[in-house]
């Protein structure tokens, strides 16, 4: 009981730190914008507005940045920074891989990793992502945790004795989370433990 409370805390924490640093910029980036928006609110004589104009317009602005900011992301020497980003820095945040591409694939953005689901025999049948092929025989998976998907276990197996599904990251998520609970419709026709 210990150890899955101190497991759970620590993939919450590792899980909320990236998402309190994007709040905690987006909250800096608005205060250094306000007052930017206050001017251009003065120049437009909408200031004196019912609405908060200058908030809306901080708003309004923090947008046009992201979408700056993602078409330089596509230029190459933009790509080369996030790749050193993401190999040197991104990678200390466990299971950041994981979630970057399963939010990749929610928001239908191009996918670098598929990370197909998979079944390897671990007391049972275990579900796992398959992370790479090491060579003819043998992959590299990741078994996730429930109900955090985003710690768990890296295993090398033969290809086997694996079996493929048809689920989805997403899928799987979802049945960790619910300790697999009400897990038989999502599995219906996805899995053959034949």
């Amino acid at each position: 009981m210990k150890n899955f409370l101190f497991q759970t805390l620590k993939g919450g924490i590792f899980f909320m730190l990236p998402m309190v640093l994007i709040l905690l910029l987006f909250g800096k980036l608005f205060e250094i914008l306000k007052p930017l928006s206050i001017k251009i609110g003065q120049i437009f004589q909408i200031e004196n507005s019912f609405l908060d104009a200058p908030y809306y317009l901080t708003i309004l602005l923090i947008l046009i940045l992201c979408f700056l900011a993602g078409n330089i992301a596509k230029l190459g020497v933009a790509k080369r920074i996030i790749i050193w980003v993401e190999n040197n820095v991104l990678t200390l945040f466990p299971g950041y891989q994981l979630i970057k591409s399963t939010y990749e694939s929610k928001l239908g953005l191009e996918q670098s990793e598929n990370f197909p689901v998979v079944l390897v025999p671990i007391d049972g049948w275990m579900f796992a992502f398959l992370v790479e092929d090491l060579d003819e025989s043998h992959s590299l998976v990741f078994v996730p945790s429930s109900p955090e998907s985003w710690s768990g276990n890296i295993v090398i197996f033969e290809k086997a004795k694996m079996k493929k599904t048809s689920l989805q990251k997403s899928d799987l998520i979802k049945i960790n989370r619910q300790l697999g609970i009400e897990s038989k419709q999502i599995l219906k026709g996805k899995i053959s433990l034949d």
